[in-house]
Protein backbone atom coordinates (compact mmCIF):
# COMPACT_ATOMS: atom_id res chain seq x y z
CA UNK A 1 0.00 0.00 0.00
CA UNK A 2 1.09 3.01 -1.29
CA UNK A 3 0.77 7.20 0.31
CA UNK A 4 0.55 9.90 -1.68
CA UNK A 5 3.95 12.41 -1.01
CA UNK A 6 1.31 14.84 0.41
CA UNK A 7 -0.04 12.81 2.73
CA UNK A 8 0.73 14.13 6.30
CA UNK A 9 1.55 11.94 9.01
CA UNK A 10 0.88 13.87 12.54
CA UNK A 11 -0.12 12.61 16.22
CA UNK A 12 -3.07 14.18 18.39
CA UNK A 13 -4.24 14.60 21.98
CA UNK A 14 -7.08 16.94 23.61
CA UNK A 15 -6.42 19.38 26.30
CA UNK A 16 -8.22 17.66 28.98
CA UNK A 17 -6.83 14.10 28.77
CA UNK A 18 -3.53 15.26 28.99
CA UNK A 19 -2.73 19.12 30.29
CA UNK A 20 -4.18 19.02 33.71
CA UNK A 21 -3.98 21.99 35.79
CA UNK A 22 -7.08 23.51 34.59
CA UNK A 23 -7.50 25.86 37.35
CA UNK A 24 -3.96 27.15 37.01
CA UNK A 25 -2.64 30.53 35.69
CA UNK A 26 -6.41 31.79 36.10
CA UNK A 27 -8.08 28.97 33.87
CA UNK A 28 -11.47 28.15 34.46
CA UNK A 29 -13.73 24.43 35.29
CA UNK A 30 -14.72 22.63 32.39
CA UNK A 31 -17.48 20.42 32.14
CA UNK A 32 -15.03 17.30 32.72
CA UNK A 33 -13.15 18.40 35.47
CA UNK A 34 -17.51 18.23 37.53
CA UNK A 35 -18.27 15.38 35.69
CA UNK A 36 -15.18 13.22 37.12
CA UNK A 37 -16.49 14.37 40.78
CA UNK A 38 -19.55 13.12 40.26
CA UNK A 39 -19.88 9.79 42.01
CA UNK A 40 -19.95 6.68 40.14
CA UNK A 41 -19.14 8.72 36.65
CA UNK A 42 -15.46 7.44 35.94
CA UNK A 43 -15.15 3.79 36.41
CA UNK A 44 -11.83 4.34 38.58
CA UNK A 45 -13.08 7.43 40.14
CA UNK A 46 -10.29 9.38 38.15
CA UNK A 47 -9.99 12.36 36.45
CA UNK A 48 -7.96 15.15 34.71
CA UNK A 49 -6.94 16.99 37.37
CA UNK A 50 -3.11 16.16 36.57
CA UNK A 51 -3.29 14.02 33.79
CA UNK A 52 0.13 13.58 31.83
CA UNK A 53 0.87 16.68 33.28
CA UNK A 54 1.41 18.43 29.59
CA UNK A 55 0.67 21.56 30.80
CA UNK A 56 4.85 21.47 32.54
CA UNK A 57 5.78 18.94 30.14
CA UNK A 58 4.61 19.72 26.66
CA UNK A 59 8.66 19.95 25.71
CA UNK A 60 9.11 16.91 26.41
CA UNK A 61 6.69 15.39 24.63
CA UNK A 62 7.34 17.68 21.50
CA UNK A 63 10.98 16.50 21.65
CA UNK A 64 9.54 12.74 21.44
CA UNK A 65 7.62 13.95 18.10
CA UNK A 66 10.86 15.08 16.54
CA UNK A 67 12.58 11.61 17.60
CA UNK A 68 9.45 10.07 15.84
CA UNK A 69 10.24 12.10 13.09
CA UNK A 70 6.74 13.68 13.35
CA UNK A 71 6.18 16.99 12.13
CA UNK A 72 2.58 17.46 12.46
CA UNK A 73 0.80 17.80 15.82
CA UNK A 74 -3.20 18.15 16.31
CA UNK A 75 -4.01 19.23 19.97
CA UNK A 76 -7.12 20.80 21.29
CA UNK A 77 -6.91 24.59 23.07
CA UNK A 78 -9.37 24.28 26.71
CA UNK A 79 -11.78 26.90 26.40
CA UNK A 80 -12.39 26.98 30.04
CA UNK A 81 -8.28 27.75 30.05
CA UNK A 82 -8.53 30.75 27.70
CA UNK A 83 -12.39 32.23 28.41
CA UNK A 84 -13.27 30.41 32.12
CA UNK A 85 -16.82 31.65 32.25
CA UNK A 86 -17.57 31.21 29.08
CA UNK A 87 -18.53 34.92 28.71
CA UNK A 88 -15.29 36.53 25.91
CA UNK A 89 -13.07 37.96 29.17
CA UNK A 90 -10.13 36.43 27.94
CA UNK A 91 -7.43 34.95 30.56
CA UNK A 92 -3.78 36.42 29.35
CA UNK A 93 -2.32 33.31 31.64
CA UNK A 94 -4.17 30.54 29.25
CA UNK A 95 -3.14 31.88 26.32
CA UNK A 96 0.32 32.51 27.50
CA UNK A 97 0.56 28.64 28.18
CA UNK A 98 -0.86 28.28 23.99
CA UNK A 99 1.97 30.45 22.91
CA UNK A 100 4.48 28.56 24.40
CA UNK A 101 3.04 25.13 23.32
CA UNK A 102 2.85 27.06 19.62
CA UNK A 103 6.52 28.53 19.60
CA UNK A 104 7.74 25.28 20.76
CA UNK A 105 6.24 23.05 18.26
CA UNK A 106 7.42 25.94 15.31
CA UNK A 107 10.94 25.96 16.45
CA UNK A 108 10.87 22.02 16.70
CA UNK A 109 9.89 22.15 13.02
CA UNK A 110 6.27 20.90 13.89
CA UNK A 111 3.40 22.16 12.34
CA UNK A 112 0.24 22.97 14.75
CA UNK A 113 -3.14 21.91 14.31
CA UNK A 114 -5.69 23.34 16.68
CA UNK A 115 -8.62 22.13 17.51
CA UNK A 116 -10.67 24.68 18.96
CA UNK A 117 -13.39 22.57 21.05
CA UNK A 118 -12.70 19.23 22.19
CA UNK A 119 -15.52 18.87 24.58
CA UNK A 120 -14.16 21.56 27.13
CA UNK A 121 -17.32 23.73 27.80
CA UNK A 122 -16.66 26.06 30.49
CA UNK A 123 -19.05 24.76 33.17
CA UNK A 124 -20.16 28.31 33.95
CA UNK A 125 -21.70 28.24 30.37
CA UNK A 126 -23.01 24.40 31.17
CA UNK A 127 -24.92 26.40 34.27
CA UNK A 128 -26.61 28.58 31.84
CA UNK A 129 -28.06 26.43 29.62
CA UNK A 130 -25.18 24.80 27.61
CA UNK A 131 -25.77 24.18 23.83
CA UNK A 132 -29.30 24.75 24.36
CA UNK A 133 -28.81 28.06 24.10
CA UNK A 134 -27.91 29.98 20.77
CA UNK A 135 -25.58 31.61 23.15
CA UNK A 136 -23.07 29.72 23.67
CA UNK A 137 -22.85 28.63 19.41
CA UNK A 138 -22.59 32.99 19.52
CA UNK A 139 -19.96 32.79 22.18
CA UNK A 140 -17.82 30.04 20.25
CA UNK A 141 -17.54 31.97 17.52
CA UNK A 142 -16.15 34.90 19.18
CA UNK A 143 -13.53 32.44 20.75
CA UNK A 144 -12.53 30.96 17.99
CA UNK A 145 -12.26 33.99 15.80
CA UNK A 146 -10.32 35.32 18.85
CA UNK A 147 -7.88 32.45 18.66
CA UNK A 148 -7.59 33.00 15.03
CA UNK A 149 -6.41 36.59 15.16
CA UNK A 150 -3.92 35.46 18.38
CA UNK A 151 -2.42 32.77 16.01
CA UNK A 152 -2.55 34.85 12.61
CA UNK A 153 1.10 33.60 10.92
CA UNK A 154 1.70 30.75 13.58
CA UNK A 155 -1.51 28.50 13.39
CA UNK A 156 -3.14 28.05 9.66
CA UNK A 157 -4.92 24.40 10.26
CA UNK A 158 -7.95 24.78 12.61
CA UNK A 159 -10.75 22.20 13.46
CA UNK A 160 -14.09 23.97 14.80
CA UNK A 161 -15.61 21.04 16.78
CA UNK A 162 -14.19 17.51 17.42
CA UNK A 163 -16.93 14.88 17.16
CA UNK A 164 -20.14 16.85 17.58
CA UNK A 165 -21.67 13.47 17.24
CA UNK A 166 -20.18 11.92 20.43
CA UNK A 167 -20.73 15.44 22.41
CA UNK A 168 -24.72 14.37 21.53
CA UNK A 169 -24.71 10.98 21.96
CA UNK A 170 -22.75 10.55 25.15
CA UNK A 171 -23.01 13.56 26.67
CA UNK A 172 -26.36 14.92 26.38
CA UNK A 173 -28.45 11.67 25.31
CA UNK A 174 -26.93 8.66 27.25
CA UNK A 175 -25.27 10.14 30.02
CA UNK A 176 -21.56 8.92 29.63
CA UNK A 177 -19.59 11.58 28.87
CA UNK A 178 -19.79 15.50 30.70
CA UNK A 179 -21.86 16.99 31.09
CA UNK A 180 -23.70 13.73 31.68
CA UNK A 181 -27.10 14.93 30.53
CA UNK A 182 -30.29 12.44 29.45
CA UNK A 183 -32.20 14.92 27.22
CA UNK A 184 -35.23 14.21 25.28
CA UNK A 185 -35.01 14.03 21.42
CA UNK A 186 -36.54 17.38 20.89
CA UNK A 187 -33.73 18.75 23.15
CA UNK A 188 -31.26 16.84 21.51
CA UNK A 189 -31.92 18.33 17.85
CA UNK A 190 -32.16 21.45 19.60
CA UNK A 191 -28.52 20.61 21.16
CA UNK A 192 -27.49 19.59 17.52
CA UNK A 193 -29.05 23.26 16.04
CA UNK A 194 -27.05 24.37 18.47
CA UNK A 195 -23.75 22.89 18.00
CA UNK A 196 -24.09 23.03 13.79
CA UNK A 197 -23.93 26.81 14.38
CA UNK A 198 -21.20 26.94 16.53
CA UNK A 199 -19.17 25.33 13.29
CA UNK A 200 -20.70 28.12 11.43
CA UNK A 201 -20.06 31.17 13.63
CA UNK A 202 -16.54 29.45 14.31
CA UNK A 203 -15.29 28.35 10.70
CA UNK A 204 -16.76 32.21 9.49
CA UNK A 205 -14.82 33.97 12.25
CA UNK A 206 -11.31 31.98 11.34
CA UNK A 207 -11.68 33.28 7.80
CA UNK A 208 -12.49 36.50 8.95
CA UNK A 209 -9.36 36.54 11.85
CA UNK A 210 -7.15 34.50 8.89
CA UNK A 211 -7.92 34.45 5.18
CA UNK A 212 -5.02 32.01 4.43
CA UNK A 213 -5.96 29.14 7.67
CA UNK A 214 -8.17 26.14 6.63
CA UNK A 215 -11.01 25.55 8.77
CA UNK A 216 -12.96 22.43 9.45
CA UNK A 217 -15.42 19.85 11.31
CA UNK A 218 -13.82 16.93 12.98
CA UNK A 219 -16.96 14.34 11.77
CA UNK A 220 -17.28 10.76 13.01
CA UNK A 221 -19.87 7.91 12.55
CA UNK A 222 -20.15 4.48 11.82
CA UNK A 223 -18.71 3.78 8.15
CA UNK A 224 -20.50 -0.26 7.02
CA UNK A 225 -18.45 -1.98 4.49
CA UNK A 226 -20.23 -4.92 2.89
CA UNK A 227 -19.92 -8.10 4.38
CA UNK A 228 -19.83 -9.38 1.09
CA UNK A 229 -20.29 -7.91 -2.61
CA UNK A 230 -23.76 -8.52 -2.69
CA UNK A 231 -24.18 -6.46 0.41
CA UNK A 232 -23.10 -3.30 -0.74
CA UNK A 233 -26.28 -1.33 -1.24
CA UNK A 234 -27.58 -2.87 2.34
CA UNK A 235 -23.96 -1.33 3.82
CA UNK A 236 -24.23 1.85 2.26
CA UNK A 237 -28.02 2.25 3.63
CA UNK A 238 -26.95 1.64 7.01
CA UNK A 239 -23.67 3.77 6.79
CA UNK A 240 -26.46 6.78 6.02
CA UNK A 241 -29.18 6.22 8.02
CA UNK A 242 -30.94 8.20 10.31
CA UNK A 243 -33.81 6.80 12.27
CA UNK A 244 -35.26 8.50 15.02
CA UNK A 245 -33.73 6.01 17.69
CA UNK A 246 -30.09 5.81 16.04
CA UNK A 247 -28.80 9.16 14.98
CA UNK A 248 -26.52 10.67 16.57
CA UNK A 249 -23.37 8.60 15.45
CA UNK A 250 -24.04 9.13 12.25
CA UNK A 251 -21.78 11.27 9.15
CA UNK A 252 -24.82 12.65 8.13
CA UNK A 253 -25.79 14.11 11.46
CA UNK A 254 -22.76 16.40 10.80
CA UNK A 255 -21.24 16.63 7.45
CA UNK A 256 -24.72 16.77 5.76
CA UNK A 257 -25.72 20.12 7.31
CA UNK A 258 -22.04 21.26 6.96
CA UNK A 259 -21.54 20.50 3.40
CA UNK A 260 -25.31 20.64 2.35
CA UNK A 261 -27.22 23.30 4.03
CA UNK A 262 -29.56 20.61 5.38
CA UNK A 263 -30.41 16.99 6.66
CA UNK A 264 -32.76 14.71 6.09
CA UNK A 265 -33.46 11.85 8.42
CA UNK A 266 -35.46 9.32 7.70
CA UNK A 267 -37.07 9.01 11.69
CA UNK A 268 -40.28 11.27 11.65
CA UNK A 269 -40.06 12.75 14.55
CA UNK A 270 -36.18 13.66 13.84
CA UNK A 271 -36.88 15.12 10.58
CA UNK A 272 -39.79 17.20 11.67
CA UNK A 273 -37.85 18.17 14.65
CA UNK A 274 -34.60 19.32 12.14
CA UNK A 275 -37.19 20.84 9.79
CA UNK A 276 -38.31 23.47 12.02
CA UNK A 277 -35.07 24.43 13.97
CA UNK A 278 -33.30 25.06 10.08
CA UNK A 279 -35.95 26.90 9.00
CA UNK A 280 -37.59 29.95 10.71
CA UNK A 281 -36.68 28.78 14.45
CA UNK A 282 -33.03 29.63 13.61
CA UNK A 283 -33.22 32.84 12.05
CA UNK A 284 -35.79 33.88 14.83
CA UNK A 285 -33.08 32.56 17.60
CA UNK A 286 -29.59 33.95 15.93
CA UNK A 287 -31.37 37.69 13.77
CA UNK A 288 -30.86 39.21 17.50
CA UNK A 289 -27.28 38.16 17.59
CA UNK A 290 -26.28 39.78 14.63
CA UNK A 291 -25.29 42.99 15.42
CA UNK A 292 -22.73 41.23 18.11
CA UNK A 293 -21.19 38.75 15.64
CA UNK A 294 -21.44 41.19 12.45
CA UNK A 295 -23.17 38.85 9.88
CA UNK A 296 -26.09 39.66 8.00
CA UNK A 297 -29.71 38.25 9.54
CA UNK A 298 -29.89 36.70 5.97
CA UNK A 299 -27.11 34.52 6.72
CA UNK A 300 -28.31 33.20 9.99
CA UNK A 301 -29.91 30.00 9.35
CA UNK A 302 -28.08 26.61 9.79
CA UNK A 303 -27.09 27.23 5.78
CA UNK A 304 -24.36 29.61 7.16
CA UNK A 305 -22.40 26.69 8.17
CA UNK A 306 -21.14 24.40 5.10
CA UNK A 307 -17.60 24.81 4.18
CA UNK A 308 -15.87 25.20 0.89
CA UNK A 309 -12.27 24.06 2.32
CA UNK A 310 -11.73 21.36 5.38
CA UNK A 311 -10.40 18.27 6.95
CA UNK A 312 -13.07 15.97 7.78
CA UNK A 313 -12.65 12.81 10.41
CA UNK A 314 -13.65 9.56 9.13
CA UNK A 315 -13.98 6.31 11.90
CA UNK A 316 -15.47 3.28 12.87
CA UNK A 317 -16.44 0.83 10.97
CA UNK A 318 -18.98 -2.11 11.44
CA UNK A 319 -19.99 -5.28 8.86
CA UNK A 320 -23.12 -5.24 7.47
CA UNK A 321 -24.88 -7.60 5.28
CA UNK A 322 -28.27 -7.40 3.82
CA UNK A 323 -31.58 -9.10 5.32
CA UNK A 324 -33.91 -8.09 2.41
CA UNK A 325 -34.48 -4.95 2.55
CA UNK A 326 -33.02 -4.16 5.95
CA UNK A 327 -29.37 -3.47 6.47
CA UNK A 328 -28.25 -6.10 9.77
CA UNK A 329 -24.91 -5.89 11.20
CA UNK A 330 -22.16 -8.50 11.69
CA UNK A 331 -20.26 -7.51 15.06
CA UNK A 332 -17.03 -8.76 15.78
CA UNK A 333 -16.38 -9.45 19.75
CA UNK A 334 -12.83 -9.11 19.49
CA UNK A 335 -11.41 -5.70 17.48
CA UNK A 336 -13.97 -3.00 16.56
CA UNK A 337 -11.66 -1.12 14.04
CA UNK A 338 -11.44 2.74 13.61
CA UNK A 339 -10.28 2.78 10.17
CA UNK A 340 -8.81 5.53 7.84
CA UNK A 341 -8.99 3.06 5.21
CA UNK A 342 -9.92 5.89 2.35
CA UNK A 343 -7.53 4.04 -0.68
CA UNK A 344 -10.41 1.57 -1.08
CA UNK A 345 -13.14 1.92 -3.57
CA UNK A 346 -16.01 1.02 -0.97
CA UNK A 347 -14.46 3.97 1.32
CA UNK A 348 -13.88 6.11 -1.43
CA UNK A 349 -17.35 6.10 -2.95
CA UNK A 350 -18.35 6.65 0.74
CA UNK A 351 -16.35 10.02 1.36
CA UNK A 352 -17.09 11.10 -1.51
CA UNK A 353 -20.92 12.21 -1.22
CA UNK A 354 -19.18 14.85 1.05
CA UNK A 355 -16.00 15.43 -0.90
CA UNK A 356 -18.04 17.88 -3.93
CA UNK A 357 -20.99 19.88 -2.62
CA UNK A 358 -23.21 22.54 -4.67
CA UNK A 359 -21.14 26.09 -3.80
CA UNK A 360 -24.84 27.65 -4.27
CA UNK A 361 -27.12 25.57 -2.23
CA UNK A 362 -29.84 28.46 -2.70
CA UNK A 363 -29.95 28.37 -6.67
CA UNK A 364 -29.05 24.44 -6.65
CA UNK A 365 -27.18 25.46 -9.94
CA UNK A 366 -24.48 22.33 -11.03
CA UNK A 367 -21.65 24.19 -9.55
CA UNK A 368 -19.18 22.27 -6.78
CA UNK A 369 -16.77 23.28 -4.30
CA UNK A 370 -14.10 21.04 -3.52
CA UNK A 371 -13.29 19.65 0.81
CA UNK A 372 -9.79 18.59 1.47
CA UNK A 373 -10.54 15.52 3.45
CA UNK A 374 -7.92 14.61 6.08
CA UNK A 375 -8.16 11.79 8.43
CA UNK A 376 -7.53 12.52 11.53
CA UNK A 377 -7.76 9.51 14.15
CA UNK A 378 -6.68 5.68 13.35
CA UNK A 379 -6.23 3.29 15.05
CA UNK A 380 -7.67 -0.12 16.84
CA UNK A 381 -9.72 -0.75 19.79
CA UNK A 382 -9.28 -3.74 21.00
CA UNK A 383 -11.56 -6.19 23.70
CA UNK A 384 -8.59 -8.84 24.82
CA UNK A 385 -10.00 -12.05 26.34
CA UNK A 386 -8.00 -15.33 27.34
CA UNK A 387 -7.93 -17.65 24.39
CA UNK A 388 -8.59 -21.70 24.59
Amino acid sequence: MGFRKDFVWGAASSAYQTEGHSRLDGGGECIWDAFCRRPGAIADAGGGSIACDAYHRFEEDLDILVQLGIRHYRFSTSRARVDPLGDGNWNAGGLAYYDRVVDACLARGITPWVTLYHWELPQAAEDRGGWLLPETAASFGRFAGMMAAHFRGRVSHYFTLNEPQIVLSLGYAQGLHAPGKQYDLPRLACCWKHLMMAHGLAARAVRGADPAAQVGLASTGRLCWPHAPEDRAASTKAAFAMPDGDWMFTHPCGLDAVCFGRTEPEGPRLAALMEKVTAEDSFNEMAGLSDRLDIAEEDLTVRIIYMKEGQQYFTFRRDCKGDGDTPCYIDDPIVQIYTGNIHCNYAHSFLSQWTYFPSDVESGEEAFEVIRPWVEETGAAVTCRPLG
